[in-house]
């Protein structure tokens, strides 16, 4: 439910732009509002988790979140409205996002720890399924409101008390046995900022995160420039979920038998052919489910390898701090990317010029994995609360 809101927004964006007159650039700076708020805020939930628990933090997020989403709907016709109402969205965030779900994980799992995560994250592809074609009917039905509307209430009652049921001892990480304490989150490794290792990855992930954050905004957008309907549009958009599924568990399910590295590069590059697609895109099926089966697939690998990427390189201990970091800079590309995409738009009149560096981009991430060598951590003897 937290990850509904990229879907929405490409749905909505024609009808926000058409009543307010905001332009594409505008809109998708929404999604950078959010993402700066995981980088800047994300690096204090490891410390909070390792006070208050995870249940205690993951709570407290969803709260705010789902009011931060309901101010969304009352947004309009000044701008600063829509950036202040999503600035609340960010604050919360990241205390309901990936880095609370893959701290648990990545404790609990050293066996099938990339099949683990695939699982844990899959989430996000159901949001990218249920999105499109359901915040469209809401709001043909009811006007774009409604559909902020609904995420808010519907994340209230589906969120808050599953997580007050399920996260309780002793799968509550700041409640683990004395086994688990010794890998308790650890402050922020201040020697793996000089390291190149991590600037690699750090740069890697940037690039591939601008380029899926890029697609998915802007992926409905392309083919209403190519004359699709709003309701086709939102169809193909719907692929992005069930692919993004059988990617993410296909991903998790390689990374426990082949380097990290390798599935990274490939993983990396796979974005670059649906940018490819996209570039030279004439609204035809084919080349819609393709472009939407190659976004899914990219979609569902990148959180897995981040994840698992992250725990290999600087071990259990680190991870939360580390992935925190990692995943804020994750959330900056995807975020920067998809509102300097809006300008080149309203600039330009076409996504041609932004595709166009992505795939360079893409291609250079892609070998950047390669160049990581063998991770430090990948053989770590990880606590285990249960039999795997």
């Amino acid at each position: 439910m937290v990850n509904l809101y990229v879907g929405t927004l490409g749905v909505l964006m024609p009808a926000l732009s058409l009543q307010f007159g905001w332009s594409r650039a505008q809109l998708s700076a929404s999604v950078l509002i959010v993402c700066a708020g995981l980088l800047l805020f994300g690096p204090a939930v490891a410390p909070l988790i390792a006070r208050l628990g995870l249940r205690a933090v993951a709570l407290r997020g969803a709260a705010l979140y789902c009011v931060g989403v309901f101010t969304v709907g009352l947004t309009g016709p000044k701008v600063w409205t829509w950036y202040a109402a999503w600035t609340m969205v960010a604050l919360a965030n990241p205390a309901v996002n990936n880095t609370v779900w893959t701290t648990a994980v990545t404790r609990l799992y050293r066996r099938n720890r990339g099949l683990a995560l695939s699982i844990a994250l899959s989430g996000v592809g159901l949001a990218s399924f249920i999105a499109p074609p359901v915040a469209l009917w809401i709001a043909d039905s009811f006007g774009w409101r409604a559909a902020y509307f609904a995420i808010a209430v519907g994340s209230m009652l589906l969120i808050v008390p599953s997580l007050w049921a399920l996260f309780r001892p002793p799968y509550e990480p700041a409640d683990f046995s004395s086994r688990a304490r010794r890998v308790a989150p650890a402050p922020l490794d201040h020697s793996m900022l000089h390291s190149s290792q991590f600037w690699r990855l750090a740069a890697g992930v940037v690039i591939v995160s601008a380029g899926i954050g890029t697609l998915l905004v802007h992926f409905q957008p392309i083919m209403r420039d190519a004359g699709i309907s709003g309701r086709n549009a939102a169809a193909f958009a719907s692929i992005l979920g069930p692919t993004s599924v059988i990617g993410r568990l296909l991903g998790g399910y390689i990374l426990d038998r082949l380097p990290a590295r390798f599935v990274a590069s490939g993983a990396f590059a796979l974005p670059a052919f649906a940018a490819a697609v996209l570039l030279h895109y004439d609204g035809s099926t084919a080349s819609s489910v393709t472009a939407a089966t190659a976004i899914g697939f990219s979609l569902g690998l990148e959180g897995d390898v981040v994840a698992y990427l992250t725990a290999a390189y600087f071990g259990i201990r680190n991870y939360s701090s580390s992935y925190a970091l990692l995943f804020g800079l994750f959330a900056i590309g995807a975020g920067a990317a998809p509102v300097l995409a809006g300008a080149i738009f309203d600039w330009t009149g076409s996504y041609a010029v932004m595709l166009e560096l992505l795939i360079a981009a893409l291609v250079v991430a892609s070998v950047m994995m390669v160049s990581l060598g063998r991770p430090q951590f990948e053989e770590e003897k990880a606590s285990s609360i249960r039999p795997e």
